[in-house]
C-alpha cells in the first residue's frame, strides 16, 4: 500500500485503507522510540477495523518516516492528530496506542469523538479525566508503562478492560486485541 501525504507545514505521511464510509484514525507509539505507522499494535488496529467495515488512516507523526517536521513532545502532534482526523471525513473513530493515546487524550479533551485508547502510558505522562465519554482503553496487567489507578481516574472503570499476561508491547497477543475491538467497532459501525 502506497503512502500519501496529509496536512500541510508540516505534511504528514499517511496510509488509507478500505471502503467504509467511517474512518478510523490510528495513531502510533512514542517516535523517539522507533514507534511509526507500521507498528505491530497499529497493524492489528487497522485490521480489526478493516474488518469491522471502517475504512483506516493510519499515519506518522511530524519528523517520523517521511512525515515533515520534528517531534514536539506532545504538543505538535496534537495538530497532527487533527488533521488525520479531519483527513478521515464525517464521524471518525479514534484508535490510539501508546503516545499515541496520550497525544489523544490532550486532543479529547477538546473533541467528542468515539475513542480506543490501547496501553495509555499513564504511569509515564499525564491523562486528562476523560470520564463520561465514548472513550474505552484496554491495557495488559503487565504493562510497564500504565498506572491502573490513574487510568481508573481518567477513564470510566467500566469501559477499562485489562488483560492477563500481557505487557506494553503485545508481542505475540495481537489476535487478542483484535478480538478485544471487534465488538467495540461493531457497535458503533451499527450506530451510524
Amino acid at each position: 500500500m502506497e503512502s500519501q501525504f496529509i496536512g500541510k507545514d508540516p505534511r504528514l505521511e499517511a496510509i488509507r485503507e478500505g471502503h467504509g464510509a467511517r474512518c478510523a484514525v490510528i495513531s502510533h507509539p512514542h517516535p523517539l522510540y522507533g514507534g511509526n505507522m507500521h507498528n505491530n499494535v497499529v497493524l492489528s488496529a487497522r485490521n480489526a477495523a478493516l474488518e469491522a467495515g471502517f475504512s483506516s488512516l493510519r499515519f506518522n507523526f511530524r519528523g517520523v518516516g517521511r512525515s515533515e517536521g520534528r517531534h514536539d513532545d506532545g504538543r505538535g502532534e496534537i495538530q497532527d492528530l487533527d488533521v488525520a482526523l479531519e483527513a478521515a471525513g464525517a464521524q471518525p473513530i479514534l484508535m490510539a496506542y501508546s503516545f499515541g493515546a496520550w497525544v489523544a487524550s490532550g486532543l479529547l479533551i477538546q473533541k467528542q469523538l468515539p475513542a480506543i485508547l490501547i496501553a495509555p502510558p499513564t504511569g509515564m505522562m499525564p491523562f486528562p479525566s476523560l470520564k463520561g465519554r465514548d472513550i474505552w482503553a484496554v491495557v495488559g496487567d503487565l504493562d510497564q508503562y500504565c498506572n491502573q489507578d490513574t487510568l481508573r481516574d481518567a477513564i470510566d472503570p467500566e469501559r477499562i478492560t485489562v488483560m492477563a499476561g500481557i505487557d506494553h508491547f503485545w508481542f505475540g497477543h495481537e489476535d487478542r486485541m483484535e478480538a478485544y475491538l471487534a465488538p467495540i467497532l461493531q457497535s458503533l459501525a451499527a450506530e451510524h
